[in-house]
Order: C-alpha cells, then structure tokens, then sequence
C-alpha cells in the first residue's frame, strides 16, 4: 500500500515555507561519505547527528510499527522532511524496524532506538544499524555502552537531579 505524507510538513512546523525547506543530504544532494561504517567514530556521528537536527529539529517516534510498515513509513517522513526516525523498543520486532530503516532510508537520515534499557539492547542498535539511543531514564551504563559503541546517547531527565 501506498502511505502519502504531505509535501513540506516539516518545513511548515519550522516555520518555513516548503521552497525555503532546504538541507544539505536531502534528495539527491546526499553526503558525499554515503557507507554507514564511515559514520562509525564518535565525531562523525555527532557531526551527522547534530546536521539532522538541524535540518529538521524534529524525531519521528514510530511507536508500535511493524517491520513491514518501517519502511514505507520512514520513507513518507523522510519525503515529509523528516530526518531523525526512532523506533521504541516496545515495538513488534524493533530490532528488525531499526535495521530496515537505517538499510533503506538515505544516508542524512539519522535512525535510532527509543526505551532503550540496557546495555545489551545499545549492542543491538548498531548491530542494526541505528546510531541515536534513546532512554527513558538516567543509567549510567547505558550512556556508557552507547558513548563506547560511538553512537548518540539521550537520556530522559525531566529535573537536574534526575540527570545526576
């Protein structure tokens, strides 16, 4: 089945019109370094990370999606403007979403886990190709398995003493 996302839904949510809503990765002006491996040091993730967020400072939370929707869906958000796509780990087959998503969608396009839990689970994101790690808490050995693995750590902290 076909998903149809309006044109420039991003843009629009950032304020700008759909002929201003250009970044750089978008189309067909990928980065020039297109194999994922080359995003596998510390500095170049955060360097992909921080130009996703800026391109479009939203995440895309694809909560309850299925390995045969991640796709189809990633890619209408990615039409859309989207370039930060997190799959929670309470969804069916997450893993499975996360590695599809990050094979299929364009190189600017940064993929990630939500609820992640464990360092185990942060083992499992970039077997599966995701570089964003998303956690609903402050563990400590999560953020240090994820900055080890060289990917992007967000911790969920709603107080300063929630983050210490």
């Amino acid at each position: 089945s076909s998903h149809s996302v309006p044109g420039g839904v991003a843009a629009l949510l950032m304020g700008l019109s759909p002929s201003q809503a250009t970044c750089t990765g978008r189309g067909d002006n990928k980065p020039q370094e297109d194999d994922f491996l080359s995003y596998a040091t510390l500095p170049q993730v955060e360097t992909r990370w921080n130009s996703a967020l800026k391109c479009c400072p939203i995440v895309a939370i694809l909560r309850g999606i299925e390995p045969t929707q991640a796709l189809a869906v990633g890619q209408a958000l990615v039409q859309a403007g989207v370039t930060i796509v997190e799959v929670p780990l309470n969804s069916p087959n997450a893993f499975a979403s996360i590695k599809i998503l990050a094979e299929g969608l364009p190189d600017h396009v940064v993929v990630g886990a939500g609820t992640v839990l464990r360092p185990s689970d942060v083992t499992e994101v970039a077997n599966a190709g995701g570089i964003l790690v998303v956690s609903p808490n402050m563990d400590p050995e999560v953020i240090h398995a994820t900055r080890s693995a060289g990917l992007i750590s967000m911790p969920g902290v709603a107080t300063p003493t929630e983050a210490l």
